[in-house]
């Protein structure tokens, strides 16, 4: 089963999807900005397809994205094309969606019947916010947003612009809301929803605009003066990570002639009513109307406007930006939910997770030549270290994308262990056991000139003090958590305590083998606790050291076995240990993706624990195949570290109820991130938390 993306019908769009989810697809200059950490403006596309004539719409496009790259942000234009959420329009797409009569107005309510049907249309300002929240971007600039329509007391006519605003936190910048609506009920709407809602006024005035115009008859109670001001408010919401949205409303520079533009409105709404038109075609039509009747002056105005409102919002991410830079807040203050005053920051709640194994430093010996000889030759290359270890990677990845993490290992104290305990600050180290008994685990491995690595030679005796003793002191974290996560590193008897704790509890264990040869650790434990084990992560040749071990013979060396018949060989040696243990296996084939076996079927999410019955395994075999987005050659820097990432990318997935597919996406673009890192665990991890 390929969940690489769906193919639609021929239509003027053609275009690769991204490899982290089917329904996406991020221009280049996006993706660099989201693994940069660029400030990104999303922008809305109605007003390409159905707020302005061609080719007024066009060149307004091309300007307003001009003006957000002049400030030094990326301009993030969102459209559906072809039935995919396209993020980033290169400037063909612009033109042939600007030109498109057939266009679609979308919604919310409307996204996934675009993407079933295959349309080609322009996101409103709730669909766009949904999007860009779910890409991380925090700010988005368009004209003006939907509100409460004259009449509503009787047409209950509601825009969702104001429902999303009241539970999508991005921060909207607009000229107010458009002025064929009833603004005094579209602001008391926004009240009710708790939306903060403030005017960019450098006098402090807090006049309301009237879209067209820069004052409306109405005033909100807060103001900001000027853009840092109004990227110090942006970013004290993001800390408080409060789930709605912020209005940021900004006067039209040049007001126009008001008395003629409301009349033009009442008119055309009046128009709009004897015609029998309704729902998402009355603004539309009223906008085209207006313009028809003030000579295109309200047009003039809306281009005007929507110029302005992208110029600011631009500004006021990179002086974000530049805020974040100077209080120096780390990325997890911003993403994590703060815990209760009398709640302690370990204290796990449903959605934590425990990890339970081995903390490394390991020292990367990249050797820049074709062959490693192993014969005494001095060979070029350079050594780099970064902070290791199975257990220790994956809590890092984890945590990184938003979860409330307990790492329980064991670390000497020592100059390495500080080292290792500096990285991600979000990270509990409640359950590191520090020692002066023990070294801190050290792993020398030696690279080709690909990154892949050849020989590993490593002291790992600090493993041996993670004891069943010490796991006992946490034993409430883990009989509450919603997954325990275990490597290979552990002592037999730490590794038979976890999972009898686990499977009294009802919690599932995902085993990570860590290595070929202690893989096969686990089934030296024949009690009835292994039951709980559901998901294990082998690479090729953990599989077979483990399929070895249980069948009691050598089985064909991966090495010997044709490319084409790789996935064949790994089903038969899956099948044959999930007779034994796990539940499914998740294989990983390196540049063929993974390959998922399963007793069970590929269903859209799986229940997390704690308190889940450990049932019977069927007798039948699922098996899927998730290719993987190639990465040039050139591009990777080393692959320790990917593995890992890969498996807290699906954790992650896990844990929040995704499903299964998306877990893999997500664990196929940590790894892809790590692969071209020297970090094995890299901060830019964190920019993919809002994109599943």
């Amino acid at each position: 089963m390929n969940f690489l993306g769906r193919r639609c019908s021929s239509k003027p769009f053609v275009r690769h999807k991204s490899s982290f989810q089917n329904l996406f697809c991020v221009s280049e200059e996006v993706k660099n900005a989201i693994a940069n950490e660029k400030p990104i403006l999303a922008l809305e596309s109605t007003i390409i397809t159905h707020g302005m004539p061609y080719p007024t719409n066009l060149d307004t496009a091309i300007q307003v994205e001009d003006i957000v790259r002049q400030n030094g942000a990326v301009p993030a234009t969102i459209a559906v094309l072809n039935g995919v959420v396209s993020v980033g329009l290169s400037a063909n797409e612009l033109e042939i969606l600007s030109q498109t009569k057939n266009s679609v107005k979308i919604s919310r309510r409307d996204l996934p019947f675009a993407i079933t049907k295959c349309l080609t249309g322009g996101t409103t300002v709730s669909a766009t916010m949904l999007i860009a929240h779910k890409m991380g971007i925090k700010c988005f600039a368009t004209g003006g947003i939907g509100g409460v329509h004259r009449g509503a007391e009787v047409t209950f006519d509601i825009s969702a612009d104001l429902r999303e605003l009241g539970r999508t936190p991005v921060a909207v910048f607009s000229s107010g809301i458009k002025s064929i609506l009833d603004i005094e009920k579209s602001l008391e709407y926004l009240e009710t929803e708790g939306v903060s809602v403030t005017v960019l006024n450098p006098e402090g005035n807090g006049d309301f605009p009237n879209f067209y115009t820069s004052k409306s008859g109405f005033k909100v109670p807060f103001t900001v003066r000027n853009v840092k001001e109004t990227a110090q408010l942006i970013l004290n919401h993001e800390m408080l990570n409060i789930d709605n949205g912020i209005l940021v409303a900004i006067p039209i520079p040049q007001s126009f002639d008001e008395q003629r533009i409301n009349e033009a409105i009442t008119l055309a709404v009046k128009e709009a009513a004897e015609r029998g038109i309704k729902g998402n075609e009355v603004t539309p039509f009223v906008l085209k109307r207006v313009a028809n009747l003030t000579d295109d002056e309200s047009l003039k105005a809306n281009v005007t406007l929507i110029k302005t409102n992208a110029d600011i919002a631009s500004q006021v991410l990179c002086e974000m930006n530049n805020l974040k830079r100077q209080i120096n807040i780390p990325r997890e203050e911003i993403t994590r939910t703060a815990a209760p005053s009398n709640v302690s920051e370990t204290e796990v709640n449903e959605s934590s997770v425990v990890v339970v194994g081995g903390s490394i430093l390991d020292v990367m010996l990249n050797v820049n030549e074709e062959n490693i000889n192993l014969d005494a030759t001095t060979l070029e290359g350079n050594v780099t270290r970064s902070v290791g270890g199975v257990a220790r990677n994956v809590a890092d990845c984890i945590s990184r994308l938003g979860h409330n993490t307990l790492l329980i290992s064991c670390v000497g104290n020592d100059e390495t262990s500080k080292y290792i305990l500096e990285r991600n600050p979000g990270l509990s180290k409640e359950g590191i056991l520090t020692t002066n008994e023990v070294s801190t685990s050290t792993a020398y491995l030696i690279m080709d000139k690909k990154g892949d690595t050849k020989l590993l030679v490593c002291d790992m005796n600090a493993h041996n003090f993670i004891t069943e003793e010490h796991a006992a002191k946490f034993e409430k974290h883990i009989k509450n958590s919603s997954m325990l996560l275990m490597d290979a590193n552990l002592p037999l008897s730490t590794m038979d305590y976890i999972l009898n704790v686990c499977y009294e509890s009802g919690v599932p264990v995902f085993y990570e083998p860590t290595d070929p040869r202690l893989a096969s650790k686990i089934f030296q434990i024949n009690s009835r606790s292994r039951d709980c084990v559901i998901y294990a992560s082998p690479n090729l040749l953990e599989l077979q050291y483990m399929y070895e071990t249980l069948c009691g013979k050598p089985g064909d060396s991966m090495n010997d076995i044709e490319h084409t018949d790789i996935e064949r060989k790994c089903q038969v040696m899956a099948e044959y240990i999930l007779d034994h243990c796990f539940e499914t296996l998740l294989i990983t084939l390196g540049a063929d993706g993974n390959l998922l076996v399963s007793r069970k079927p590929l269903l859209d999410c799986l229940e997390m624990g704690p308190r889940l019955n450990f049932t019977s395994k069927g007798c039948d075999s699922y098996v899927y195949h998730f290719p993987v987005e190639n990465i040039p050659e050139s591009e990777i820097v080393s692959s320790s570290g990917a593995g890992d990432c890969f498996v807290g990318g699906f954790v992650s997935g896990l844990i929040r109820r995704k499903p299964i597919k998306d877990c893999l996406r997500l664990g196929q673009t940590a790894a892809s991130l790590s692969l071209k890192s020297t970090h094995t665990v890299p901060i830019e991890i964190e920019s993919i938390n809002n994109r599943f």
